[in-house]
């Protein structure tokens, strides 16, 4: 019998990845974690068998992949799974991901398609997908025409 497939979650310190981890625990895969805060949510739980801790990727994302990939080559992992904006990372810099470990991300296009409130409405627009009325401003002067109340006004 083989050995149950070993998942690298990229952070620990979200309750999406907890709920991962609990989930990939209890259907036998092996779990390990990455994260920058050693005391992270997801460390403590009886499914992580190692935790590595790792650059913040929202501070030093390209310290982060470069841990990330060093950690791939040098440890066996079948899968790398992002929990959240490390998707985008992998999925820009997907050739760098060492061969070995599956990556299931969408292409960096997609990607682009969503990463941010204007892209995102601009999208949903596009696919007839209801939203919250909103007004892409491009200038100052457009604010000042725009606005209802209750708003809110939010930077892309």
């Amino acid at each position: 019998m083989s050995s149950p497939a070993c998942i690298l979650l990229s952070e620990g310190s979200s309750l999406s990845a907890r709920e991962s981890i609990t989930a990939l625990g209890m259907a036998g895969y092996r779990v390990e974690v990455c994260d920058p805060d050693p005391l992270c949510l997801g460390r403590f739980s009886r499914f992580v068998r190692h935790f590595y801790r790792c650059p913040p990727v929202g501070k030093a994302p390209w310290a982060y992949l470069d841990f990330v990939c060093a950690l791939l080559r040098r440890e066996h992992h079948d899968v790398l799974f992002p929990s959240h904006e490390q998707a985008f990372l992998f999925s820009g810099m997907r050739e760098q991901i060492p061969p070995g470990a599956a990556l299931a991300v969408a292409e960096f296009d997609s990607f682009l398609r969503i990463q941010g409130k204007a892209a995102l409405a601009r999208t949903l627009r596009e696919l007839s997908i209801p939203q919250p009325e909103s007004v892409i401003i491009q200038a100052e002067t457009e604010l000042a025409r725009a606005r209802r109340f209750p708003c809110f006004l939010k930077a892309d």
